[in-house]
């Protein structure tokens, strides 16, 4: 299927998610299925479909509560639901996933960026948001993370939008600071900055990297 989505044939993508799962299914193997469930969800918010996304996802997260599957598929499925609802317009409920998957999160630190710097992007909070972004430079200069398709979209977005919110200086600044972040760092950032009941809080974590 990501050969057919990154040829732009997203029928062809879709037909072969469907077969992915239904394989899944017919195998009895859950995790698999969880995977296959987030792809479909993921191939949909990239088709636009990002009500039905977050849908999918949503009913996804119920089925997890009662028949649990690993912290690396749960925070998947967290942070691509928080990806699409701030995409889609909605940040309030963005930031209440957002601050399920914080536990997730301390436990399994390996969960992509984009979606938290777009949704404090979002929340009004441009320092947090940059130092994100900041971190997720540094990740992807050590060769930690690769953009996919629709979280490269997402983080072109928010860099645009962090540019008109913040002077030249000031963005450079907050960047820098990002990339000393470790994971624990973004975790206690994500928490202080989603607590702040304005969502307007300013960036004031440590940055002394914790790993």
């Amino acid at each position: 299927a990501l050969v057919s989505r990154q040829s732009g044939d997203h029928d062809a993508a879709r037909l072969q998610c469907a077969e992915s799962l239904r394989l899944a299914r017919e195998a009895g193997d859950w995790r698999l299925e969880v995977i296959e469930r987030t792809s479909m969800a993921d191939l949909r918010w990239e088709m636009g479909e990002h009500d039905g996304a977050a849908r999918d996802l949503g009913e996804l997260l119920d089925a997890l509560r009662l028949r649990p599957a690993s912290d690396f598929e749960v925070i998947d499925v967290l942070s691509t639901r928080v990806a699409i609802l701030g995409e889609g317009g909605r940040a309030d409920d963005a930031a209440a996933v957002a601050r399920e998957a914080i536990p997730v999160m301390r436990r399994m630190p390996r969960f992509r960026l984009e979606a938290y710097a777009q949704l404090l992007w979002k929340l009004g909070q441009p320092e947090s948001a940059a130092r994100v972004m900041g971190a997720l430079a540094a990740r992807e200069r050590e060769g930690r993370e690769q953009r996919l398709i629709n979280e490269a979209r997402i983080a072109r977005a928010t860099l645009t939008g962090l540019r008109a919110m913040l002077p030249p200086e000031r963005l450079a600044e907050e960047l820098a600071l990002g990339e000393g972040l470790g994971d624990a760092d973004l975790c206690a950032l994500l928490a202080e900055s989603l607590a702040a009941p304005s969502g307007r809080a300013t960036a004031t974590t440590s940055t002394t990297s914790s790993t």
